[in-house]
């Protein structure tokens, strides 16, 4: 009977082996599920975060353009505006000189006419005497 309860003990502890280590596989399966899962929500969640952080940049980056667009726009204008009013300055200028050489010729031929005429005069006078 010793022997029996020694026997029972035996299969008693393997018995209690056995379950542990069904237990221990259990809980191992469960562990890993878990962790897949929390792996998987993690990587969903980094995913979807990318997702904005790349959303953002490309708002940013449109913005950006926009902003440089208008800078370089303005700086066209201004620079246009500033040759279009050196345009007309020099084309002023350029009336003025106009103005001033009509002006200096019409002298130039009033004094040539004036002239001819001295001589015009001086000519008959010469042949008068």
């Amino acid at each position: 009977s010793q022997k029996e309860s020694a026997g029972d003990q035996v299969k008693n502890l393997h018995q209690e082996i056995q379950n542990l280590k069904t237990k221990f596989e259990q809980e191992k399966q469960s562990l890993a599920q878990t962790h897949q899962q929390e792996l998987e929500n993690l990587r969903t969640e980094l995913l979807n975060q990318k997702e904005k952080e790349l959303n953002k940049l490309e708002k940013d980056q449109e913005y950006l353009k926009k902003c440089l667009k208008d800078e370089y726009l303005t700086k066209l204008n201004e620079q246009k505006t500033f040759y279009e009013e050196k345009l007309s300055e020099l084309q002023n200028k350029l009336q003025a000189l106009n103005g001033e050489s009509s002006h200096q010729i019409q002298t130039l031929q009033e004094t040539i006419n004036n002239l001819e005429n001295q001589l015009r005069n001086s000519n008959e006078t010469n042949t008068s005497l």
